[in-house]
């Protein structure tokens, strides 16, 4: 937290990833705000794209105080954020062919909050390493992020099963699994 100017009394939602209109990170910030999460939430948005501009206008439109953007960091950084991550929310709407960053994710005992169109939300849902909302659908999104940031038990239930899960995922099986998908 000291390295990136964080609150260290905050639990942490984390999006990595393009801002770009396939990510929806846009989607996320409005979810967020309207979410009346308690002050102890916070959302850290790392990446860099055409949609940066307007992230930043609308966090100030809408007042976000719990949030900070990040330029877009190297693996070595990111851990970092993974880290002291609580959550990690993948809201895209087009096709996401697994999304790595989830798997990563995991390794650190994030639970997810996945749209459906995220490749690896059937194994989200199978393992219960997180939520998965219908994409695009902002209600939704604020109904999942309201239930895991409201409910301790189901939080540590996901981030405990994530890490479990994760602890046979490989790139050779992401590999497989993908291969699969086109048979």
């Amino acid at each position: 937290c000291k390295k990136y100017d964080l609150p260290i009394n905050k639990k942490f939602l984390l999006f990595t990833g393009r801002f770009v209109e396939r990510k929806n990170p846009l989607l996320l910030l409005e979810a967020f705000s309207e979410a009346n999460l308690e002050d102890d939430w916070f959302l850290i948005m790392v990446g860099n794209g055409k949609f940066e501009k307007k992230l930043k206008e609308n966090a100030l439109k809408y007042k976000i105080k719990n949030l900070k953007f990040f330029n877009f960091q190297n693996q070595e950084n990111l851990i970092g954020f993974l880290n002291n991550a609580e959550i990690l929310i993948l809201p895209s709407i087009a096709g996401e062919t697994h999304g790595n960053i989830a798997t990563e994710a995991m390794q650190f005992s994030c639970a997810l909050i996945l749209s459906n169109m995220v490749g690896l939300h059937p194994e989200c849902l199978r393992e219960q390493t997180g939520l998965v909302f219908e994409d695009n659908n902002k209600k939704d999104l604020i109904n999942k992020i309201t239930m895991i940031t409201k409910n301790e038990n189901l939080l540590k239930t996901l981030q405990s099963n994530a890490k479990n899960y994760s602890r046979f995922k490989t790139p050779k099986y992401t590999a497989e699994l993908i291969a699969n998908l086109n048979k």
